[in-house]
């Protein structure tokens, strides 16, 4: 279970110990009433209602604190070690695979020209082998330069450019700041707005 649902759960917990409170209460106020009635077995069935519902809401409260325990081990004991990991991924492992990806571009840049050359010595040979051929007949062996499928295909790949930094944040934390540029772009388009017929 992840901070998200945890938090999710508290506050439909405490929602649900709101509303079982006021069951109880309406309960006890209407077990005064029944009892001023003078009905006994009215007392003993509302009274039996009230005690369920009682034990209802304790029950709801041991829930409430079982999420509110484990909101506390999330905090102390694994946010921490999950903060320690978002830091690494974003000071460490993303900076060190940048630099091997700009290593790798480089090479692309300095693949494609020596592919092109030594695919147009391989052209330029294999003319002159033909021509040769033509001219007296006599086949010469000429070998190709081998290059691998993968090396044309790298020479003529364009790498996407990367983000300088790993975003790390948390999903309701990028909720949040999804949140705050709407409200931002709503206040400023209603700004022009009233700019505009003021």
């Amino acid at each position: 279970m992840n901070r998200l649902e945890i938090d999710e759960h508290l506050t439909e917990t405490k929602r649900k110990i709101t509303a079982q409170k006021e069951v109880v209460t309406s309960l006890e106020t209407q077990l005064l009433d029944v009892a001023a009635r003078g009905d006994a077995k009215e007392v003993v069935a509302m009274k039996k209602e009230q005690t369920a519902a009682a034990e209802l809401l304790g029950g709801l409260e041991l829930v409430l604190k079982s999420f509110q325990s484990k909101s506390k081990d999330f905090t102390e004991k694994l946010e921490p070690e999950a903060a320690k990991i978002r830091k690494r991924l974003a000071d460490e492992l993303w900076p060190s695979a940048l630099a091997e990806y700009d290593k790798l571009e480089a090479l692309t840049v300095e693949l494609q020209p020596i592919v092109e050359k030594i695919t147009q010595l391989n052209n330029e040979m294999a003319v002159l082998t033909k021509q040769h051929e033509r001219l007296i007949g006599d086949k010469i062996y000429t070998p190709r330069i081998p290059i691998l499928e993968v090396w044309y295909v790298a020479a003529n790949t364009k790498l996407d450019s990367l983000p300088k930094s790993l975003d790390i944040r948390l999903p309701a934390e990028r909720e949040i700041g999804r949140q705050d540029r709407l409200k931002q772009e709503h206040h400023g388009s209603a700004g022009a707005e009233r700019g505009r017929f003021s």
